[in-house]
């Protein structure tokens, strides 16, 4: 089992990485882990990797960017109040692997007054319409929960890494199932001011929604940027199930030369369903239904040339718990041409 369930990673990064990257605009790489809060627990890591191609009116006609641009293009017009009309697109993929266990990683039994061990392999695929002031994001999300998501191999690889206590209960993870979610979130510049020519200060607000068999749920958030020599684009809280590429619309708005950036924001989601943890609940385990969280973004941004590198830092709190969910992102991104 553990040999298919690499082969099935290995297709699914190596079709990611054939269709893409001979096309790509700017490449982000993610990782996110608890230990950074002193914890192994719920939401222990998560690794992210995104393409945002470059925009549409701007791409060749007989490229995978404007050929794949364009399908997003004819799927999402077909739903009613989208107009696509007069803006900017920009359309990217990414790639998600998000891993959950329980507190102790040392039995091998389940644990059913704790979480049990879970792994999801995403991928979505976006359609961005935005001008200068503000931004849409429709989304389709497709993937898998379960031992082909290849949960426990990542997180005995990262534990091997970083020296951590292997975890032995991955035997009890939930079973396979797949879904498919959509969503939406729109993003707001509400306020800009220039300090001088190269520094300025933004305010960003943004609003969500998801619905599939994966998760149902909205939420809303608002954060503020201050930086030196940084995109002319967005920086706003995202979907509690989705990363948000946002940031990487018009990366290169910038001079090709040193800049920096900090972040602070915060954001709300109310849950209205989460397969997780109704699987965990109709597999036995004491799973208190979630039914909101509230994070804090804070973060710090380097830029150079065509890179940037950034550290996030996300406490978080459940409506069932005050000391579940939080997390850091070590992330890195860059242009190609």
């Amino acid at each position: 089992m553990r040999k298919f369930n690499m082969k099935i990673k290995v297709i699914v990064i190596s079709l990611f990485s054939i269709f893409n990257f001979s096309y790509a605009d700017v490449w982000t790489l993610a990782t996110d882990n608890d230990l950074v809060f002193h914890s192994d627990d719920a939401y222990t890591a998560g690794m992210f990797a995104s393409w945002v191609g470059d925009e549409y009116s701007k791409s060749e006609a007989d490229s995978f960017t404007y050929l794949y641009t364009s399908t997003l293009k004819n799927i999402f017009t077909l739903l009613p109040l989208i107009d696509l009309e007069n803006k900017n697109l920009n359309a990217s993929i990414s790639l998600s692997e998000i891993v959950m266990t329980p507190n102790d990683l040392t039995q091998t039994q389940a644990i059913y007054d704790d979480i049990p061990y879970s792994g999801t392999l995403g991928i979505d695929f976006s359609l961005f319409a935005w001008d200068k002031n503000q931004f849409d994001e429709y989304r389709i999300s497709v993937g898998v929960v379960g031992p082909l998501s290849g949960a426990e191999q990542l997180q005995n690889l990262v534990h091997k890494i970083t020296g951590s206590e292997e975890a032995k209960g991955w035997d009890n993870q939930l079973g396979n199932h797949f879904y498919v979610n959509l969503g939406y979130l729109k993003g707001m510049k509400n306020y800009e001011y220039f300090l001088n020519n190269d520094t300025r200060f933004e305010w960003f607000n943004s609003m969500y929604f998801d619905a599939g068999n994966y998760y149902i749920g909205a939420g809303a958030g608002s954060l503020v940027r201050i930086g030196q020599n940084i995109p002319n684009n967005f920086n706003t809280p995202s979907t509690l199930m989705s990363t948000s590429a946002s940031n990487n619309l018009n990366f290169t708005s910038r001079k090709n030369e040193f800049g920096w950036a900090a972040n602070l924001g915060i954001s709300a989601d109310l849950i209205g369903y989460m397969y997780l943890q109704e699987a965990a609940i109709d597999a036995g385990y004491d799973v208190e239904r979630e039914w909101g969280i509230v994070s804090l973004t804070a973060s710090f941004e380097l830029y150079y040339e065509n890179m940037r590198a950034s550290l996030d830092l996300f406490p978080s709190r459940t409506s069932s718990k005050d000391d579940s969910g939080s997390w850091g992102r070590i992330s890195f991104t860059w242009y190609l041409e």
